[in-house]
Order: structure tokens, then C-alpha cells, then sequence
């Protein structure tokens, strides 16, 4: 049985290999530019393609994570002070 299926599981794995190096990849990315985890934030014991809930704080806009999607459990924070700020593609 898939580890995604054992009982108790709440979060299942990510899709593959490729997905789960990404997903560290922007996490490392935005904590070298300054961002914090709050939780999370590195792959599970489990092993596979299973990869820690994640929630970060004061993430940089400079930081990849702030433009790519994420397709994992990875919930990043940005500060802003004004509506301009956070409007994309402006």
C-alpha cells in the first residue's frame, strides 16, 4: 500500500522526485534571502516524495518562491504596506 494511504495520514505525497526538489528548492531559496519557517520546511521521514506542511514568514519579494507556483504544502507570508505592493504584473 502506498505510504499516502496509511491510516492517519492527513497530507499525501507529492506527485514525484521532480515536484519535491522543486518545492525544497524555492523553500532553501527564500530562507537564503532572509525568510523564516515557522514549521515545516524540509522533506518527511516517511521518505518518498513526502514533503513537511510548511509556513514561512517574512519572505522577500526577491525570493522565487514570491513569483512561482508551489505545488506543495508550502504556505509563504509577505509583508506589505500599501495595495500597489502586492499588485502583480504592474
Amino acid at each position: 500500500m502506498e505510504k499516502g494511504f496509511f491510516p492517519g495520514v492527513q497530507i499525501g505525497p507529492l506527485i514525484d522526485h521532480k515536484a519535491i526538489n522543486k518545492v525544497d528548492a524555492l523553500v532553501s531559496g527564500a530562507v537564503a534571502r532572509g525568510a523564516r519557517t515557522l514549521t515545516g520546511g524540509r522533506r518527511r521521514s516517511l521518505g518518498g516524495t513526502f514533503y513537511e506542511p510548511t509556513v514561512m514568514v517574512d519572505v522577500p519579494p526577491q525570493a522565487e518562491i514570491f513569483s512561482e507556483e508551489i505545488f506543495g504544502p508550502v504556505a509563504p507570508t509577505f509583508r506589505f504596506e500599501t495595495e500597489e505592493e502586492v499588485t502583480f504584473g504592474t
